[in-house]
């Protein structure tokens, strides 16, 4: 009888013990490293990125950055040409298109600890490193304003406004037409941004990172026909990251 009571009280003990440990409570693992990636929203422009880290200490990550942008200015001025009710717009005066890939050492520090079931992780990330942009001459449909035979397709050139007046522009080409004729320049890449976690998991990532990135080339980057053109390019960013932190 009293080993009976003696198992009876060990339970029940053990059983107070346990219910105040929620049931969905992970295991405080130390995560050595972390990855994450998704698209990113600018100022001037999108891309996407990808992020990998190592654990230095309690507060500290250190990594590297790579990502890709498709800049744009605020400045564009999109154009339809009246002689043709199907026309395609374009943007009156670009000449080149921009596209850049960042490749860069980073820093991550903790500023606030995600609780254990609720609540945000909050961490600083900065990046430092090279810029390179991919200069891409612009193509445009060009077709004779005047000509009436619907037979004559428009020919793909390359965007001359000396040549090239608006009412013989049809629309744009696509895109990719000129990638192969893309000169490529080197630059300075700085980013800096305050990422929020709101993953539940400890063991997963789900966050939205804010911030500034900067790209500075020593040379005018030849955007525009004239004006317009710059050599430095700040920008606010937003990106929506998904990733693990791992054992």
């Amino acid at each position: 009888m009293i080993r009976l009571v003696k198992i009876l009280f060990f339970v029940a003990l053990s059983t107070s013990a346990w219910s105040q440990i929620p049931a969905q409570e992970e295991i405080d693992y130390i995560y050595r490293t972390h990855w994450y990636l998704g698209p990113k929203l600018a100022t001037n422009g999108f891309g996407l990125e990808f992020n990998y880290e190592r654990r230095i200490n309690e507060n500290f990550r250190q990594g590297f950055h790579v990502s890709i942008n498709h800049v744009k200015s605020h400045k564009e001025s999109r154009k339809t040409n009246p002689f043709y009710e199907d026309s395609k717009s374009y943007i009156f005066g670009k000449i080149n298109s921009l596209y850049t890939g960042h490749l860069a050492y980073g820093v991550s520090k903790k500023l606030f600890e995600k609780k254990r079931f609720s609540g945000v992780a909050i961490r600083f990330n900065q990046q430092i490193g090279l810029s390179c942009v991919a200069i891409k001459p612009v193509y445009l449909k060009i077709k004779e304003p005047y000509v009436q035979d619907l037979s004559v397709k428009p020919r793909d050139e390359r965007y001359d406004p000396n040549i090239h007046p608006e009412e013989f522009i049809y629309g744009r080409s696509s895109e990719f037409l000129g990638l192969f004729d893309s000169k490529l320049k080197l630059g300075l890449y700085i980013k800096s941004g305050i990422q929020f976690d709101i993953n539940r998991n400890k063991s997963k990532i789900s966050a939205v990172e804010l911030g500034f990135q900067l790209e500075a080339f020593l040379k005018k980057i030849p955007e525009f026909y004239i004006g317009k053109n710059k050599n430095v390019f700040p920008s606010l960013y937003a990106v929506v990251q998904f990733g693990k932190n791992k054992i």
